[in-house]
């Protein structure tokens, strides 16, 4: 393809004024569409990752809640932190939860939910 453009360019420039110029360039024209045009199936395996819980979503690349997820989920503590509680603005989530119904389904639980009971067998004292 490349070398029939040249020669039709030279041809141009010595003066030869072939009829079959338009369908040539109509031909290459089609050859560069077509060698533009991938075809091949997209076989990139899909990384994202999934939410881990019902009613979850992880965070977003930049680490901002996703839409319609407002719950805070900490997996280290397994506690979970609703919009102007104590603790949601120094929280990172690792998970998001859209209600506290789903945070406490998937085991998280409210700070400072502990009972008397677990307080005591965990050597904490209220």
């Amino acid at each position: 393809r490349v070398e029939r453009s040249r020669q039709r360019a030279q041809g141009i420039r010595a003066g030869d004024t072939d009829t079959d110029t338009a369908s040539d360039a109509a031909e290459t024209n089609a050859e560069a569409i077509e060698a533009t045009t991938d075809t091949t199936p997209d076989t990139t395996p899909d990384t994202t990752p999934e939410a881990p819980y019902a009613g979850s979503a992880l965070p977003l690349e930049d680490g901002s809640e996703p839409e319609g997820f407002e719950i805070k989920g900490n997996a280290d503590s397994m506690l979970h932190h609703v919009p102007g509680s104590r603790s949601y603005n120094q929280t990172i989530a690792e998970v998001w939860f859209d209600t506290v119904e789903s945070a406490e389904a998937a085991g998280f639980s409210a700070p400072g939910s502990k009972s008397d009971d677990d307080a005591a067998a965990s050597g904490e004292e209220n």
